[in-house]
C-alpha cells in the first residue's frame, strides 16, 4: 500500500520536474515571432464590349488577417451608343477586424 503511494506522489510531481523555465523576451526578439496566418489577394477582372455593350466584371478575394477578409463582385452593363443607359451592381460579405458585414448596391439609369 506504501509503495502504490508513494509511486502516485512520483507521478503527480512528474509534470512540476518537467515544466520549462519561462524567459522574458526582448521587443527587437518578439518581432522576429510569426504567427501562423497567411494572407492572400485575388482580382479578376473582365472588361469588354460585347454586341455594341460595355461589359465589366470584377470579382475579388483577399484576407490580411484573421478577423479581416472580404470576398466580392462589381458588375456593370452599359450601352453607350443608343441612349447611355446602365445597370450595375456590387456585391461583398466580409469581416472587418471581427465586425461581419453584407453590402449590396445597385443602381440603374441613363447616363
Amino acid at each position: 500500500m506504501k509503495l502504490k503511494l508513494a509511486s502516485l506522489g512520483l507521478l503527480a510531481l512528474a509534470p512540476l520536474a518537467a515544466q520549462a523555465e519561462l524567459v522574458e523576451m526582448q521587443d527587437t526578439e518578439m518581432a522576429g515571432v510569426a504567427g501562423q496566418g497567411f494572407t492572400f489577394n485575388f482580382n479578376a477582372t473582365f472588361d469588354e464590349s460585347i454586341f455594341g455593350l460595355d461589359v465589366y466584371k470584377n470579382v475579388y478575394a483577399y484576407k490580411l488577417g484573421a478577423t479581416d477578409w472580404e470576398l466580392g463582385q462589381d458588375t456593370e452593363v452599359s450601352n453607350p451608343v443608343a441612349d447611355g443607359r446602365y445597370f450595375s451592381r456590387t456585391t461583398s460579405i466580409g469581416n472587418d477586424g471581427g465586425e461581419k458585414y453584407v453590402y449590396r448596391y445597385r443602381a440603374w439609369g441613363r447616363n
